[in-house]
């Protein structure tokens, strides 16, 4: 049987946070001894704390009976990835101003790009790097521009690559199809630059094979996964099936989507 912390974590860890689910966690903190110390390190290890923080501890502290002790960690977990982001923000405005000046398209990718898409509030999960992916060749960049490039990137905590990304094509395991998303994509303003976004059916896919990565298990990947589901009600199935058997990538997208129904 489940663990009630664990239980608690699956039910609270989501941004469209309702009556229903507030009702589910207090009965499960009144009927049960929980360990909020385990809750709290659960859910950090899984980066999704502050998202916890937001549902729970800043609003039912005291209905729950959580411990001072708890309540602080999750206090100092949430402001940190406040800071952590306003940080990480003025790092990509940097990025994103020297890719135009050097006149490479930028795409966001994984957390970054579910940043702008998905979540209310960028410090709802922990991300650890900044994705982009390029929109130039690796073969077609200079030495003279490599160098550049990553003299300029160097210990800015962004991850960037090729016209490709190897987080999406696990290593080049998988036929991803580039040429498709960059077609497919579409771009808006970020800093006052022009940047270029995954279609809602790529997304999901990219976030999925991410899940895999992980072997299915962290909450911020299947969190990932529920939002950009819940974020695009018209999102085409069709086409994402077409996508992902295309992407050779079936099972996994099959697997991620029924790993996040069973467990949030």
């Amino acid at each position: 049987m489940t663990r009630p912390e664990y239980q608690l974590l699956y039910i609270a860890t989501r941004q469209d946070f309702q009556e229903e689910h507030k009702a589910a966690v207090r009965d499960l903190a009144r009927s049960n001894d929980v360990d909020w110390g385990l809750v709290y390190e659960t859910a950090a290890q899984h980066g999704v704390a502050p998202l916890i923080f937001a549902n729970l501890i800043s609003k039912d502290r005291d209905d729950l009976n959580i411990p001072k002790d708890i309540t602080h960690k999750f206090e100092l977990n949430a402001y940190s990835q406040v800071i952590e982001k306003k940080k990480a923000a003025q790092r990509l405005k940097e990025a994103l101003a020297f890719f135009s000046e050097q006149g490479i398209d930028v795409m966001l990718a994984k957390g970054i790009a579910l940043e702008q898409l998905v979540y209310d509030q960028p410090w709802f999960t922990v991300t650890q790097d900044i994705d982009l992916i390029l929109r130039r060749r690796l073969e077609d960049i200079s030495p003279e521009e490599l160098h550049d490039i990553q003299s300029t990137m160097h210990n800015s905590g962004i991850e960037y690559d090729f016209y490709s990304h190897h987080d999406l094509n696990i290593n080049g395991a998988l036929p991803v199809d580039f040429d498709r998303i960059w077609g497919d994509a579409h771009t808006t303003t970020l800093y006052e630059q022009q940047v270029y976004l995954m279609t809602p059916e790529d997304l999901l896919i990219s976030v999925c094979i991410n899940s895999c990565r992980k072997r299915f298990f962290r909450l911020k990947s299947l969190c990932d996964i529920a939002e950009t589901v819940r974020k695009f009600p018209t999102l085409d199935w069709e086409q994402l099936a077409e996508k992902a058997a295309s992407y050779d990538c079936t099972p996994i997208i099959y697997t991620a989507l029924q790993v996040t129904d069973c467990t949030l």
